[in-house]
């Protein structure tokens, strides 16, 4: 094992597993209002199936990882031990952590521009500056410091939703399906999507923490807790969307406006959850497209944190809006393929660890005992 062994708890695993899915454009509503608020009431089936699909990935990641052993993110999807497969896991899964950063970055442009009025590019430099400095840092900086900022990310965001329901009046619905992604066909199709690039910006942390950790309970136990954590968050979020959703939908930060509502403060409080959400999100993505890079040479691997980071910014200019709408749903269909690989990866191990047969143990036992008796004799 590459990475030191560490005691993680149940609640720091959890706060892991939600900050690495708990980005801005989670926090921000964007990613709700496009992929189940755009589908009227039937989103929260989609919201169900999410939380659900988060739970049984992310204790097969968890499981593979240990089993396999192994720090490179290729070696635990892949189902087949094939070059070719190899390489086609590790670009997709790269390219899938790049678009999740440069996501965030975007974000971070919009949020600077909208609430403090500075220039776009400046905000999404500031932000990845400082993702790119903890990155350096490593895992075990990392596992110190997300569990301490994503619980008040949670409270904080949670509050602004009871708030926003209670104190608000309700506003127009207005036509929700003008807000769907053009890429995103139905709501079983936006949840799987959703899933597939979320779960990606997760993989590199659960596969670290069941390596450093040996597959502990509170691994286990706090992946589950972190999905259905994610769920429940996911669930008040769209029900704050849905409270207003002709006004909220026209905003590329939709509850930043519904925290404006009840108070000027509010809607400031709730740009400092979102940069926290960027802030956790983006390391959690930069740490996983860099992880094995520079194969051990410190030096190599800052120079590809940097190289990544800042092309990273570069491509964010493009708009958060668009690479929501556009790019996260290409990006999700070539990720739907890699957890068809997690999922057969998982299989093939089943398979391979099911238990014999009684009548073929109970063969085994007696050929054993007889070698021995024949042992004895002679």
């Amino acid at each position: 094992m590459n990475e030191p062994e560490l005691r993680l708890s149940t609640a720091a695993v959890a706060f892991l597993f939600i900050s690495a899915l708990f980005g801005a454009a989670f926090a921000s509503g964007q990613e709700i209002l496009k992929f189940f608020g755009s589908y009227g009431g039937i989103g929260k089936w989609g919201i169900l199936l999410t939380t659900l699909l988060f739970m049984a990935f992310g204790q097969m990641t968890l499981r593979l990882s240990y089993e396999k052993q192994s720090q490179r993110l290729e070696d635990v999807i892949s189902p087949v031990d094939h070059p070719l497969v190899k390489g086609f896991v590790s670009l997709v899964t790269g390219f899938c952590l790049v678009v999740i950063y440069i996501a965030l970055m975007a974000a971070a442009s919009v949020l600077f521009y909208e609430q403090l009025g500075i220039p776009r590019w400046t905000g999404g430099l500031l932000v990845g500056s400082l993702v790119m400095v903890t990155t350096i840092v490593g895992f075990e900086g990392i596992s110190r410091i997300i569990p301490l900022v994503t619980p008040l990310m949670l409270i904080l965001t949670l509050g602004a939703c009871v708030l926003i329901l209670a104190v608000t009046r309700p506003g127009p619905m207005g036509d929700y399906e003008a807000f769907q992604s053009p890429l995103a066909p139905n709501w079983i199709g936006a949840a799987m999507i959703y899933v597939a690039y979320n779960f990606i910006g997760a993989v590199p942390f659960l596969n670290t923490v069941a390596c450093a950790t040996a597959l502990s309970t509170n691994a286990r136990r706090g992946a589950l807790i972190g999905a259905a954590g994610l769920g429940a968050a996911a669930f008040l979020l769209y029900s704050t969307l849905m409270s207003d959703l002709g006004q909220a939908g026209l905003y590329e930060l939709p509850m930043i406006y519904l925290a404006g509502k009840i108070a000027p403060a509010c809607r400031i409080l709730y740009s400092v959850i979102l940069m926290i959400a960027i802030y956790c999100a983006s390391v959690n993505a930069l740490y996983g497209a860099t992880k094995n890079a520079g194969k051990g040479n410190r030096k190599k691997r800052i120079a590809a944190i940097l190289l990544t980071g800042f092309g990273g910014y570069i491509v964010s200019l493009f708009g958060f809006s668009n690479v929501i709408s556009y790019i996260f749903p290409i990006q999700g269909y070539f990720c739907i393929a890699l957890l068809l690989c997690i999922l057969i990866s998982y299989v093939r191990w089943k398979i391979s660890k099911k238990p014999e047969k009684p009548e073929a143990a109970f063969k085994e036992n007696i050929l054993e005992t007889r070698e021995k008796d024949d042992t004895i004799i002679n």
